[in-house]
């Protein structure tokens, strides 16, 4: 990132968590649930990592990584609408069912959602996020089964596009279906990186997957997604603009 852009949001988080922590205020949001873990961790042991350091990064890391999930994810999903418009159909179903009669559309409103949710998992397993991966091997480990072993301080790169697949993950893999993703179908968890898995997942998961959902709802309320002149059968990643495919993504609203 330009250093400008960083010292630009390093001085807004200080400069806020300097004042929460003189004035005592809170606002519920991820300065305070920070600074909760901060206290939480100085009362079992002491620290010795410089705290303001630890909540720029942090914040800047969550920020930006919801942003660039966000971003794809929605053009993804957006695409994916317009391209199997009976898949649309359900979608739409859904909302008007689960928001009959509602004014203010509320967090579990949005949770209560399950194709929906179903349904973005399967357009961002079908047109991946990212190609690949990366992670540093922390200790020598061998793969169970196998004799490879990776040593420590190897950078092992996973390629999603070779696993997210296989037929023995989903119950119809081949093919575009949000019941791949039906808890009775068994989907294999470690088979759909999107946000990658475990520990070292992405952390803005969830920040990530409600603003598509919430975009979602409010999106189809009023429009319905459909193809035009522009609107590629495939999306395929650009080679210049990371968060971006080829052409763009070309849709067209209908009221």
């Amino acid at each position: 990132m330009p250093t400008s852009s960083v010292n630009f949001f390093d001085n807004i988080i200080r400069s806020t968590y300097q004042y929460r922590m003189k004035s005592g205020q809170r606002r519920n949001d991820i300065i305070d649930l920070m600074v909760d873990e901060i206290n939480a961790a100085s009362k079992e042991e002491e620290h010795d990592f410089d705290t303001e350091l630890f909540m720029v990064s942090n914040a800047l890391l969550f920020f930006f990584a919801g942003v660039d999930t966000t971003a794809m994810g929605l053009q993804i999903v957006f695409h994916r609408l317009a391209v199997s418009p009976e898949h649309q159909d359900l979608v739409i179903a859904e909302i008007e069912d689960k928001l009959y009669d509602v004014d203010t559309i509320t967090f579990d409103h949005v949770q209560d959602m399950k194709y929906l949710d179903m349904f973005i998992s399967e357009a961002l397993r079908h047109q991946r996020l990212t190609s690949m991966l990366e992670r540093k091997c922390t200790k020598t480990y061998t793969i169970p089964g196998t004799s490879i072993t990776i040593p420590e301080g190897r950078y092992v790169n996973i390629h999603t596009e070779d696993i997210s697949g296989q037929e023995s993950a989903f119950k119809n893999a081949g093919q575009f279906d949000p019941e791949n993703f039906h808890p009775d179908n068994k989907p294999n968890k470690f088979n759909y990186l999107a946000f990658g898995q475990g520990p070292r997942n992405c952390i803005g998961l969830r920040y990530a997957i409600l603003i598509i959902k919430i975009a979602v709802v409010f999106t189809l309320r009023k429009h319905r997604l459909v193809r035009c002149a522009g609107t590629a059968d495939q999306l395929i990643p650009s080679r210049t603009d990371f968060n971006g495919f080829e052409g763009g993504v070309v849709l067209r609203a209908h009221t």
